[in-house]
């Protein structure tokens, strides 16, 4: 019996190191190469972990609020690949609409100069970090010595790589069977719901459009640039902690990324445990806020999920065919990942979005407290220095909805502390000093960055706007000034403001912007002078 239970130690003994040297003898081997090759050693070193794609979508108009935190907890937290691999750095993709809000969203350049003096290998304002500029039509760069460097150096660290900002224009409805959403309870009808969508696919025909053109400049020392994981969020997004969701390891381990998909979920078909994936990774999506469908405000996953998760506008032709009708936004997005048989997985998320909207229910729970300690997964929130529930009273509130609810905010919400604001009225006056207090210095220092920059003097926005054009590979956007001027002349652009203007000045102005306009351009000159295009999807890519 002993001499048994001895040859089965043995047995196992030998199959888990044999599997381990199977897995990490490679890499080892690689590591002892490069820390004992001379100058002469033709040994290549590891190759960097490709980068991943954050899209960041949507108007600015709370921007000065959620932009500091998109900065700090989406595009600057350190992912790692593996444990002996560096981390793996952001691009950032931005699209959004030409409105007076617009030209807060210069202070994202703070992105590549905030890695910059946080270690990271990227340049400052100079714009070195981005490939050669040398030509005046988008997706091309140089093809010197210099651009071949750059490319190869941007997959090793945070770069901006595409901007582009659009004359807001309305979405033709007769190219989409529009029979198949459900518009009475979006705030702006079917046409809002087309815009939003638009904004979403338009950020993945440019990754795609990015990827095509580092394809063209691939060379040996700069191969060709394709993302594996994609981070989809939304301007008016407010982050309390980095999201929970790292992209897949470099090398294959049996871990889970987060938690599996609820169980009623997996019985309405969403998941189907037969089947793989679509590129081998689930698409993770928040708890709660689902409305009989899934929360579509924050979305994470790899390229091939990604690519079908971000279709949102041709997605409805699937959905007509599949003679789906009367869908909301949500459960438009659980179809369309179930028929492009796109796992879900869920994740608690700590954000919420900035929401200036009123509701008739008032004391309810719709609209939270930003001084909430629980993990929000996208419920609508605001400052409010008085919550009308707080504690027992807001939990007592709270603890009858479930799943099955759509105003579950998601699980976990009832063990912290939550407050609820009064939907019924506007936001505080004063709500700066609330937003101060609650999230901290860092924030409220890049709150007043925001506001000083995007409303202060004319020279300093055009300053800004300058040296962000200068940190982008690709640039799609009017003139720095143009930005400028929409801002101060367009009407109310402030979160915690009143409605904004979309009168005819508004609109003189936004003619204005569109004759100055530099689409599709790497540097700013007389070759930059192409009059904006409709975005229509699907002309960049598949």
């Amino acid at each position: 019996m002993l001499l048994l239970r001895a040859k089965i130690l043995v047995i196992v003994f030998v199959v888990l190191t044999s599997a381990f040297a199977a897995v990490h003898w490679p890499l080892r081997r690689s590591w002892r190469v490069d820390f004992r090759r001379d100058a002469t050693d033709s040994h290549a070193p590891l190759p960097s972990p490709a980068p991943i794609a954050v899209c960041l979508v949507g108007s600015a108009r709370a921007f000065e609020a959620t932009g500091p935190s998109l900065l700090r907890h989406i595009l600057l937290p350190a992912r790692p690949s593996h444990l002996l691999l560096p981390a793996r750095p952001s691009h950032l993709f931005l699209h959004a609409p030409l409105d007076e809000t617009a030209a807060k969203l210069s202070f994202l350049r703070n992105f590549v100069t905030s890695s910059s003096s946080s270690g990271s290998s990227s340049t400052g304002s100079s714009g070195s970090n981005s490939p050669s500029k040398e030509s005046g039509r988008e997706g091309e760069v140089g093809n010197s010595d210099v651009a071949a460097r750059d490319w190869a150096r941007l997959v090793q660290e945070n770069a901006v790589a595409s901007v582009r900002i659009f004359p807001n224009s309305d979405v033709d409805e007769t190219k989409y069977p529009t029979g198949v959403m459900y518009t009475k309870d979006s705030p702006s009808g079917l046409q809002g719901l087309l815009q939003y969508f638009r904004l979403v696919e338009g950020c993945w025909d440019m990754i795609q459009s990015f990827e095509a053109t580092s394809a063209r400049e691939a060379t040996s020392a700069a191969p060709s640039l394709r993302y594996p994981w994609i981070v989809r969020a939304r301007l008016d997004s407010l982050w309390t902690a980095p999201a929970p969701i790292p992209p897949p390891p470099t090398l294959p381990l049996p871990l889970p990324l987060v938690a599996p998909a609820a169980a009623a979920d997996s019985a309405a078909g969403l998941t189907d445990g037969s089947s793989k994936a679509v590129g081998g990774f689930a698409y993770t999506v928040p708890y709660g806020w689902d409305w009989w469908g899934l929360n579509d405000r924050f979305g994470a996953g790899g390229r091939e999920a990604s690519g079908v998760a971000m279709r949102r506008l041709r997605a409805l032709h699937l959905l007509e065919r599949n003679r789906m009708r009367d869908l909301n936004s949500e459960r438009a997005f659980k179809a369309q990942l179930a028929l492009g048989n796109v796992k879900v997985q869920r994740a608690n998320v700590p954000f919420c979005v900035l929401s200036r909207r009123t509701y008739w229910d008032g004391c309810a729970p719709t609209v939270f407290s930003i001084n909430s300690s629980v993990l929000l997964n996208g419920a609508k929130c605001r400052p409010c220095s008085r919550p009308c529930a707080t504690g027992d009273k807001a939990r007592a509130l709270i603890a009858p909805l479930g799943p099955s609810d759509p105003n579950w905010p998601g699980p976990g919400v009832v063990e912290g502390e939550v407050g609820v604001c009064d939907a019924a009225r506007g936001w505080e006056g004063g709500w700066e000093g609330e937003f101060d207090a609650v999230m901290g210095e860092e924030m409220a220092a890049g709150r007043r960055q925001v506001v000083l920059e995007s409303m202060g003097s004319i020279e300093e926005c055009v300053k800004a706007w300058d040296e962000f054009h200068a940190l982008t590979v690709s640039w799609d956007a009017p003139s720095s000034r143009a930005v400028c001027v929409r801002a101060r002349l367009g009407g109310s652009s402030w979160v915690g403001g009143g409605p904004r203007s979309d009168g005819r000045f508004a609109t003189f102005i936004s003619l204005l912007a569109a004759s100055r306009w530099q689409g599709g351009c790497h540097a700013r000159g007389s070759g930059c002078q192409q009059q904006p295009q409709a975005y229509e999807p699907g002309v960049t890519g598949g």
